[in-house]
């Protein structure tokens, strides 16, 4: 029930800002969770813990969009995690503040557009983040037998709203030169990861899933 920051009112047609807080909906790994079914929930956007899961949830460790901070079901979860892969080099920052942002916005970037080194750096720190949510999820999946394992890397979010102009050449913004600093098309990088992720997963499941 969250699609946007704002939204028309079709009784006025006024615009209005929207809150994720406000979206009162019971999420479908609530209702699985209730039938008794085992649940791994990661990085789904706008989403937060609402109550005991039967399994995990790990809420904004890895997330484009922001509103309630990184936390977890059960609790301690968020705490075992920073300990064995710390915080999200670039959608980590800040990681417990409640308010609405997206970190991708503002690492790496001191002014307007960021510099040659501000771009290699912000790349660097999204392939990281890619295997380190690699690494989180190879350790979820081999905890047990879940009945739904829903896993969302943000990464993929991020790169097409920050580095776009270095993918596309007919972007105005395309500079081959600061294409070949980064170390070649920064979407092709990530989405190499993201599709090596998938295969990590695919890798640990059996033929029945």
């Amino acid at each position: 029930q969250f699609h946007c920051w704002d939204e028309i009112d079709v009784a006025s047609y006024e615009r209005r800002l929207t809150f994720s807080s406000a979206c009162q909906r019971y999420s479908f790994w609530n209702s699985l969770s209730e039938a008794g079914r085992r649940v791994a929930i990661l990085d789904v956007p706008h989403s937060r813990v609402t109550g005991p899961l039967n399994g995990v949830q790990v809420v904004e460790w890895g997330s484009h969009d922001r509103h309630f901070g990184f936390h977890t079901w059960p609790p301690p979860r968020a705490a075992d995690i920073e300990a064995a892969l710390g915080l999200h080099p670039i959608l980590g920052i800040d990681a417990y503040s409640v308010r609405e942002f997206a970190a991708d916005d503002y690492v790496h970037r001191a002014g307007r557009l960021r510099t040659k080194e501000e771009e290699a750096d912000f790349l660097a720190g999204l392939l990281k983040g890619v295997d380190a949510k690699r690494k989180l999820n190879a350790a979820l999946l081999v905890e047990g037998r879940w009945d739904l394992f829903l896993t969302v890397f943000g990464e993929s979010h991020a790169i097409g709203h920050q580095q776009w102009h270095l993918h596309d050449p007919e972007h105005p913004r395309f500079e081959p030169e600061l294409v070949r600093a980064v170390g070649g098309d920064p979407v092709a990088q990530l989405y190499s990861k993201l599709d090596a992720g998938l295969g990590d997963m695919l890798a640990q499941i059996d033929g029945d899933t």
